[in-house]
């Protein structure tokens, strides 16, 4: 039976691309939606639409591809086009699948199933425009977690780790810990392998949920990470150890953390760094009752 609550969300309730799924499903029963039908989609709109087109709206199409939502202002940012409020007006004037949002500066949205198909035909016609469109779309991007899942898009690994840091003390603070996980694992597996900074980040999601055993894993992959010749951080390292410190006294593994506090003790520490650690070795100063030493 056919989903017809699926095909209308693919969709959107366009007639023709209601029409084209519906044929690619009887033509092959079997079919993925997310695959066969889209591909009908995807041919329709190359050759029925983007190919009709006036060749600087195809291109300005193409280059704003990547942005969810299309103002004049964010997308003359983007693409370089000055005449972007112009394509705007062409793009309302033709009905080329957009919607016009309720705001005080005109936004347009595009229909998913277009925009997928001028993404597609952007990498394939100009893929060295794909990446820096994508990081000039981070550069201009206000909100620090689509900033984040442009450079993520673009594969720019040390740049969106770079700005996951950046952003993760406020999202943390803001109760934001699951979307902190969430962009911190859609890194590349090598990078995420390598990285002692996204080790970190992990560590204090667990210290969040008051899991301490993964928050000791992930703070000893950290520091054995910062530690590694082709990945050395010194002071990523501290931090690690820092937070290690006072994972491992909630283990009751206290000969441990007191090691890493000794060894924090004579290194030259950033600020949060140290107070991190003085936290820590508060902690072991109540355990062995020298509440004295505690202020």
């Amino acid at each position: 039976a056919v989903d017809a609550q699926a095909l209308h969300q693919n969709t959107a309730g366009w007639p023709a691309g209601l029409r084209l799924s519906l044929v690619a499903l009887k033509t092959r029963p079997g079919g993925r939606r997310g695959t066969l039908t889209d591909r009908y989609l995807f041919d329709y709109l190359a050759t029925e639409v983007l190919d009709s087109l006036p060749l600087p709206l195809h291109d300005f199409l193409l280059r704003s591809s990547v942005l969810p939502v299309l103002t004049a202002t964010r997308a003359a940012q983007v693409t370089g086009d000055t005449r972007a409020a112009d394509r705007l007006d062409e793009i309302e004037r033709r009905g080329l699948f957009a919607t016009l949002l309720d705001t005080e500066e005109r936004t347009l949205v595009l229909h998913d199933l277009l925009r997928d198909a001028l993404a597609a035909r952007l990498q394939r016609l100009a893929p060295d425009d794909w990446v820096p469109l994508l990081e000039r779309a981070a550069a201009t991007e206000p909100d620090a977690q689509r900033r984040i899942a442009y450079l993520l898009r673009a594969r720019s690994w040390a740049a969106a780790e770079e700005a996951l840091a950046t952003a993760a003390p406020e999202l943390f603070v803001a109760g934001g810990v699951a979307e902190v996980q969430r962009l911190a694992q859609q890194f590349g597996a090598d990078w995420r392998q390598r990285s002692p900074r996204l080790a970190r980040l992990e560590g204090v999601v667990s210290l969040l949920r008051w899991d301490w055993p993964r928050m000791a894993q992930h703070l000893a992959t950290a520091a054995a990470l910062a530690e590694a010749p082709d990945t050395r951080n010194d002071a990523e390292r501290q931090q690690a150890q820092a937070l290690l410190a006072m994972a491992l006294y909630a283990l009751d593994r206290n000969a441990e953390s007191e090691a890493l506090i000794a060894r924090l003790r004579q290194e030259t520490l950033a600020p949060q760094t140290r107070r991190q650690m003085l936290m820590a070795d508060a902690t072991q100063h109540f355990r062995r009752g020298q509440l004295d030493a505690l202020p």
